[in-house]
């Protein structure tokens, strides 16, 4: 091997000689691209964003980005300024006259990782129907609570039809098929 071939392994292989630019390798521009995304997610962090979530929306607007489709830069930009992703902007029609009307992902990724103990009651179809009585005829009708105890189903009647029948599997399964 000649001299400068030593030179430029000893160097790495993104050093280039005689003057010319450096070149980065993929490694480095994975690691670079790494680091744009965490600083883009640091700024959603002093937002008041979970460190998930926000990993979560720059993830997700960096594979768009990069991801060649039917979507100009400029249609792409306008989205994810309005905290969604193109192809939902599309698919809603969303425009900057309507899009207060929906919550947008980016909003709905700030919501979603709510302290644990609240959990129960976003999640808990029985626990909300049963906060908000008054507002019944706003849910959709339930008429059993399935839990489970100690290894089997366990069955609590809702509505007074579903009273009317046995809370077991098999008086569940017959006022399924009598619906």
């Amino acid at each position: 091997m000649d001299s400068t071939a030593d030179l430029r392994n000893a160097l790495g292989a993104n050093v280039a000689l005689n003057g010319g630019s450096k070149k980065k390798t993929p490694a480095l521009k994975k690691k670079m691209s790494k680091f744009r995304r965490r600083a883009w997610a640091l700024v959603l962090r002093a937002k008041g964003f979970s460190g998930s979530a926000a990993r979560k929306w720059t993830r997700k607007v960096y594979a768009s980005r990069k991801k060649a489709g039917d979507y100009s830069l400029f249609e792409k930009e306008r989205a994810y300024s309005l905290g969604y992703m193109p192809e939902t902007v599309e698919w809603l029609s969303i425009t900057k006259d309507n899009c207060h009307a929906f919550i947008s992902e980016r909003d709905y990724l700030y919501l979603y990782p709510m302290n644990g103990k609240y959990d129960k009651w976003l999640r808990d179809r029985v626990s909300a129907i049963n906060v908000f009585r008054d507002h019944g005829q706003m849910f959709d009708p339930c008429h059993f609570h399935v839990l489970r105890r100690t290894g089997l189903p366990f069955l609590i009647s809702l509505s007074p039809e579903a009273s009317e029948v046995s809370a077991t599997v098999e008086g569940l399964h017959a006022f399924a098929l009598a619906r």
